[in-house]
C-alpha cells in the first residue's frame, strides 16, 4: 500500500497536474495555443527543473528532500511569477490571467503559511484542488467528481505516508479555493 501511496503521490506532482489542467482548458476552448504554452513553460517546465538541478547541486544526505523542497518552491514562484507578468503585459484572457494569478497568490499565501507562520500546509493539496476549481468553472461542474477523485486519492496518499497531517491537506486545499476564488473576482 506504501508503494501506490508513493506513486499516487509521484503521479501527481503539482507541475504535472497543473501541465495537465492547462492541457485540458485548451482542449476545452478556454485558452489558446500561445496561452497554453505559456502556462506549460511557466506552471509546469520551469517548476519541474528544480529537481534535476537540486540533483545536481544538492549532495547527497539527509537534508537532500528539504532542500529539493525549497528549490522547487523558488523555481515555482519564479515560473508563476514569469506567467502572471506575461499575462498581464500582453492581450491573454482571463483564464490565463486567473490561471496565473491564482498560482502567484497561492505560492504567497504558502510562503507566509509554511515559512512566517511554521505550519506546514500542503502544497499538493493546494495543486491537486486547483483542478477542481479551474475545470469546473470552464469546462462544466461534471469535473468535480473526478477532480475531488484525485483529491481524496493524494489526501490518502499523503496520510499514509505521513507527509502531511489532515490539518495541513485542507490548509493546501483551502489556499487554493482562496486564491482561485479571488483572482475569478478580480481577473474573470
Amino acid at each position: 500500500m506504501a508503494i501506490l501511496s508513493l506513486i499516487i503521490r509521484i503521479v501527481t506532482l503539482p507541475s504535472v497536474l497543473t501541465g495537465a489542467t492547462a492541457a485540458l482548458l485548451w482542449l476545452g476552448g478556454g485558452l489558446s495555443g500561445r496561452e497554453l504554452l505559456a502556462a506549460e513553460l511557466c506552471l509546469m517546465v520551469t517548476p519541474l527543473l528544480a529537481y534535476p538541478i537540486s540533483d545536481l547541486s544538492c549532495p547527497k544526505g539527509a537534508d537532500r528532500r528539504s532542500r529539493q523542497r525549497s528549490m522547487a518552491m523558488v523555481f515555482s514562484a519564479a515560473g508563476y511569477t514569469i506567467g502572471l507578468l506575461w499575462a498581464l503585459m500582453t492581450d491573454a484572457s482571463p483564464l490565463a490571467k486567473v490561471l496565473f494569478g491564482s498560482y502567484v497568490l497561492s505560492t504567497l499565501v504558502l510562503l507566509l503559511l509554511n515559512k512566517g507562520l511554521h505550519f506546514k500546509a500542503s502544497g499538493h493539496a493546494c495543486s491537486t484542488t486547483a483542478p477542481l476549481i479551474f475545470l469546473s468553472w470552464q469546462l462544466g461542474s461534471w469535473w468535480l467528481l473526478p477532480c475531488a477523485l484525485v483529491a481524496a486519492a493524494v489526501y490518502a496518499a499523503s496520510l499514509r505516508l505521513k507527509r502531511h497531517t489532515f490539518s495541513q491537506l485542507i490548509a493546501g486545499s483551502a489556499t487554493s479555493l482562496l486564491s482561485g476564488c479571488l483572482c475569478i473576482l478580480a481577473f474573470a
